[in-house]
């Protein structure tokens, strides 16, 4: 088995979820990833390069995304344009993160930085929630790092925030 979908399914909790609880997308083409960097204008970190040429995208049996897909990456945040609280920058940040997955409708993101910002690195998972958005005044106070790599966000039975 391939390493991001074996873990992926080690993050699945036997009692709840089973492989076929899941739709992975088809792997990403070259043209897709091309087109993906070239909405971004930034090359691709080399792990989510690989991810996605496994798959591109998860699908839970409700039709829910839960990982992107990359045409869905780099709007993800859009969800929050339309919010009761200042999104302004929350979406300012956004265009320097792939969201790679989420959970709770889109309570809690998670991606991949593509470009620098606040004290962030290129290639560095970040990790953002909602509750934040009302209160943070710099974007250290909005995202976090919770996982030092993307494989560990993915195989992750517990994808957290903090």
């Amino acid at each position: 088995m391939a390493k991001w979908k074996a873990a992926f399914l080690k993050s699945l909790d036997p009692e709840y979820d089973t492989e076929e609880s899941f739709t992975f997308g088809p792997p990403a083409t070259e043209a897709e990833l091309s087109a993906l960097e070239t909405a971004i204008s930034e090359k691709l970190p080399e792990d989510l390069r690989e991810l996605l040429l496994e798959f591109n995208g998860i699908k839970d049996s409700d039709g829910e995304t839960y990982f992107f897909d990359t045409t869905e990456m780099p709007t993800a945040a859009e969800y929050y344009r339309e919010w009761d609280w200042p999104t302004d920058m929350l979406l300012e940040c956004s265009s320097n993160i792939l969201y790679v997955c989420q959970e709770n409708g889109f309570s809690e993101m998670w991606g991949v930085a593509v470009k620098p910002f606040g004290s962030f690195q290129y290639g560095q998972v970040v990790a953002f929630n909602h509750d934040e958005i009302a209160y943070a005044e710099e974007p250290d106070e909005l995202f976090v790092v919770p996982y030092q790599s993307l494989i560990k966000l993915v195989e992750a039975d517990f994808k957290t925030t903090e």
